[in-house]
This record gives C-alpha cells, sequence and structure tokens, in this order.
C-alpha cells in the first residue's frame, strides 16, 4: 500500500496527514469495520488474531485494510460468535489476557488487540513491547487508567497520553479545545482493554460510538473553519 504501515506512518514526524484527527479516527474506523465483518458477516466467523499496527496497511487515500491473515480462526459452524476456541500460542501480537494464560481465543481477542491499536493512534507511540523471550507484554495501561480514574483532574490530566502532534491552532493562534474528544477516544480504547473478555465492548459498540465521535469531531472542524 502507497503509505506502508500504520506503525511506520505514525513514527513518521514529518507526515501532516498524521497531524489530524479526523485522518486517525477514519482509520481506527476502517479498521474497526474490517473486524466488523470478520466476526459479524463471515460465515462462519472469522477471529483474525494477529492485530497490530504492523499488520494495518494504509491506501494513498488514508484508508486502513487490515493484512496477513495467516493466523485467523473460523469458528465452528453454529456456534456463538463469542465462543472460545482452544489455540496454541502462536502470534507475538497484541495479546489478550485469556489468550496468553490459556490459549483461548474469541471475537472479543480482536477487540483487545483493536483497543491497543486505538492507543497507539490517541498517542502516537507503540504503547506495548516484548518484555520477555516468552511473548509476555507490558502495557502502558496503568497509567492510562489512573488518569481514568481520577473523577476530578481525569479530563485535564488525559492531555498528557495524546500525541502533540494532534494538537489543533485556530486560524488566530490559539489553541482549540479537544479535551472532550481526547476523552472519549482514550474511554473507548479502554472499554476495548477490559481483561475479562465478558467486560469488553463488542465490535458493534465500538463502530457506533466512533461514527458519533467521528461526526463530532468533522462538525467541530468545520465549525473552526467557519
Amino acid at each position: 500500500m502507497e503509505n506502508g504501515s500504520l506503525n511506520k506512518w505514525l513514527q513518521d514526524l514529518n507526515c501532516q496527514e498524521s497531524q489530524t484527527w479526523n485522518n486517525r479516527i477514519r482509520i481506527g474506523l476502517d479498521v474497526d469495520k474490517g473486524l466488523q465483518y470478520l466476526h459479524n458477516f463471515a460465515n462462519p466467523a472469522y477471529v483474525h488474531k494477529d492485530i497490530n499496527s504492523s499488520n494495518i496497511l494504509l491506501t494513498k487515500d488514508l484508508r486502513a485494510k487490515i493484512s496477513k491473515f495467516g493466523l485467523a480462526k473460523s469458528t465452528e459452524k453454529g456456534e456463538n460468535v463469542n465462543s472460545s476456541i482452544k489455540c496454541r500460542f502462536e502470534s507475538k501480537g497484541y495479546l489478550a489476557p485469556e489468550y496468553l494464560e490459556a490459549g483461548f481465543v474469541t471475537t472479543k481477542t480482536d477487540v483487545y488487540a483493536f483497543g491497543v491499536v486505538l492507543l497507539e493512534l490517541i498517542t502516537g507511540k507503540k504503547v506495548v513491547y516484548e518484555n520477555d523471550d516468552d511473548g509476555e507484554e507490558v502495557m502502558l495501561s496503568e497509567e492510562v487508567a489512573s488518569i481514568m480514574g481520577d473523577e476530578k483532574n481525569g479530563k485535564g490530566k488525559v492531555n498528557y497520553l495524546i500525541d502533540p502532534r494532534l494538537q489543533a491552532r485556530h486560524a488566530l493562534g490559539f489553541v482549540i479545545d479537544q479535551d472532550e474528544l481526547s476523552l472519549r477516544m482514550v474511554k473507548l480504547s479502554l472499554g476495548c482493554l477490559e481483561s475479562e473478555p465478558s467486560r469488553r465492548l463488542s465490535i458493534n459498540e465500538i463502530v457506533s460510538t466512533l461514527m458519533m465521535i467521528q461526526m463530532d469531531a468533522q462538525s467541530s472542524e468545520t465549525i473552526f473553519m467557519v
């Protein structure tokens, strides 16, 4: 794809296109809709199992495409899409706790991985790194959860997590307040990263939430351009 992987695109500090919320939200929505198709419309349903920013490719128009389906697993015919599949340890991607601990995979495993991708879109950084040769991974989620758990100061502190390149300025020079947008995006990512699969958002909930955020972000941008 013309714009390479999402991982490399985010790391390109000179890329002007990466410095807008609208582009990043659209990329997240493209990935989410791809997963929605795999989980809800493919027959049988599929779990990708290896969603990460290196496996998300960007076209010249910055439309995101999911790649590398080598580890994908189908659910057995007639089973619920949330049925658990027992898999051997195969991936070093963004691994959900239930897969790391017992090898169990459901569509919620992809939701967890998408939550990590969403955090990367928000922070502009890789928020997961391999800790040892066994594939154990360490997340930034403790800091995120701490900030979000601070009812009084959470909204102000959330800006420490946001990629500084996403700071928008009005033509008159003042910084546009995007705290509410940032907060909604971080909350959505945490809803994907719940340790218990049953508590994670469904793929349909993520799509509808991101679409609402996208509409609000576009409306806000239009207002400031007038």
